[in-house]
């Protein structure tokens, strides 16, 4: 299949609604621009997706064999849920990406190869048709797995999408220190309390706490956060520096504009396999460090065969 290049994801969103270039499972998108800036209110459309779902990928050395089991068993029970998953390649040939899906993908390039860069470097041009097309956005690692539709029908059960929500795998307060000093440069200081030690160590850096390895945030949640210029140029600050987590990020912007962050009961970011809720029942609808590289995997692959 082909790759149809576009600015700024439109034509993902024309492809997904049977319009514009007529490639219905994969498109690049170029960016050389910035992504257009939310002013004034913040309006809510309906939106088409249930979840978008952000995932960097890579066809180097382990990764490549990430890419492929995730291809398989990352992302389960999503038939009969509008899903859409945005690749993140970095400057690697998106083509090796774009076969082998059975739900629509975008791949976007980047000048980064950075996995924290080239999440931030999509953050600082993230489209407003993106933001206005889905009620949930998930950032997940390529050794997980989720029950996608047990975590759409659980978050529409308890959450309204128009509301700022932020859900975490876990709680960690271990804010990059280049991600603080771009904040402060911006003139948030405030949202930072100072680092002290004490006699068990460091305290923690910040006073609110980022995910580890996973995010899901709600539609209202990431229209404030993108409405706010300065998180877009705070994400361009952050994604120039090629070091860092892909974990600490978003945090810092939804706390710029006033969202807090809370962990969820959930999400898991070990490899519960046993606790999976497609696996008998259990409370997790995602878990984490599943992947043919991390020990664990033979069990998880005879679970699937078990269950699925």
């Amino acid at each position: 299949m082909g790759i149809t290049k576009q600015e700024h994801g439109l034509c993902g969103v024309l492809c997904r609604q049977g319009l514009g270039c007529g490639t219905l499972k994969c498109n690049t998108v170029e960016r050389d621009g910035v992504g257009r800036l939310c002013e004034g209110e913040l309006t809510m459309n309906q939106p088409d997706l249930d979840i978008e779902i952000l995932l960097p990928v890579s066809a180097k050395g382990k990764y490549w064999d990430r890419f492929k089991a995730f291809q398989r068993t990352g992302l389960l029970n999503h038939r009969g849920h509008k899903i859409h998953v945005t690749l993140l390649t970095g400057t690697e040939e998106p083509e090796r990406f774009e076969r082998g899906w059975d739900y629509p993908i975008t791949i976007v390039p980047s000048r980064y190869d950075h996995v924290a860069s080239k999440i931030y470097d999509y953050y600082s041009t993230i489209a407003e048709e993106t933001l206005d097309n889905a009620s949930w956005f998930m950032r997940v690692d390529d050794d997980s797995c989720t029950d996608v539709g047990g975590l759409s029908r659980w978050a529409g059960a308890n959450f309204r999408h128009e509301d700022c929500i932020y859900l975490m795998a876990a709680s960690l307060w271990d804010i990059v220190t280049q991600y603080r000093e771009a904040a402060i440069r911006l003139g948030y200081d405030h949202i930072f309390r100072p680092l002290m030690k004490g006699k068990t160590g460091n305290l923690p850096s910040s006073s609110f706490a980022h995910e580890m390895e996973c995010s899901f945030l709600s539609q209202g949640a990431m229209r404030r956060i993108f409405a706010e210029p300065n998180c877009r140029r705070f994400f361009q600050e952050i994604a120039k520096l090629e070091s860092g987590f892909g974990d600490h990020g978003l945090a810092v912007a939804s706390r710029m504009v006033g969202i807090p962050t809370s962990e969820s009961e959930v999400l898991c970011c070990w490899p519960a396999v046993d606790k999976f809720s497609l696996f008998g029942g259990g409370d997790f609808f995602h878990i984490h460090f599943i992947a043919p590289d991390v020990q664990g995997w033979e069990q998880f692959q005879a679970v699937c065969q078990k269950y699925l």
